[in-house]
C-alpha cells in the first residue's frame, strides 16, 4: 500500500471518528466504536458497538450517518486489500480538542 492509500485511509478514520463524536453524549469525554465485519446471507454486514472506556452506561446507538460512513470506510479498506477482523476506534477529548486512536485486528 502506498502513501496515497494511507492518506485516504486517514481521512476515512477522521470521518468515522467525527461521526462517533457526533453520536456521543456530551457527558462523555471518551468513546470507543468497535466495528466487526460478519457474513449475513452471503453479504458482508458490519456490526457496530459504541461503548465508554470509563464505564459510563448510557445506551448509545450508531446514527445513520455513522453507520453509512463506517460501511464506506470498510468498503474502501476491502477494495484496497486491507482486510481486518475488527477495528477499534477510540475518540477522546484533551483540553477541548478531540483525538483519535485506531487499532485493527487482522487475520493471520
Amino acid at each position: 500500500m502506498d502513501a496515497a492509500f494511507y492518506q485516504e485511509h486517514s481521512k476515512w478514520v477522521q470521518a468515522v471518528g467525527s461521526e462517533l463524536i457526533a453520536a456521543t453524549p456530551e457527558t462523555w469525554s471518551r468513546a470507543q466504536l468497535t466495528l466487526t465485519p460478519t457474513m449475513d446471507a452471503g453479504r458482508v454486514a458490519l456490526a457496530q458497538e459504541i461503548s465508554n472506556p470509563d464505564g459510563l452506561r448510557d445506551l448509545v446507538r450508531p446514527t445513520e450517518e455513522l453507520i453509512e460512513t463506517s460501511a464506506r470506510f470498510h468498503a474502501f479498506c476491502e477494495a484496497h486489500g486491507d482486510r481486518w477482523e475488527r477495528c477499534d476506534l477510540l475518540v477522546y477529548e484533551v483540553e477541548g480538542s478531540w483525538q483519535f486512536n485506531v487499532n485493527f485486528k487482522r487475520g493471520s
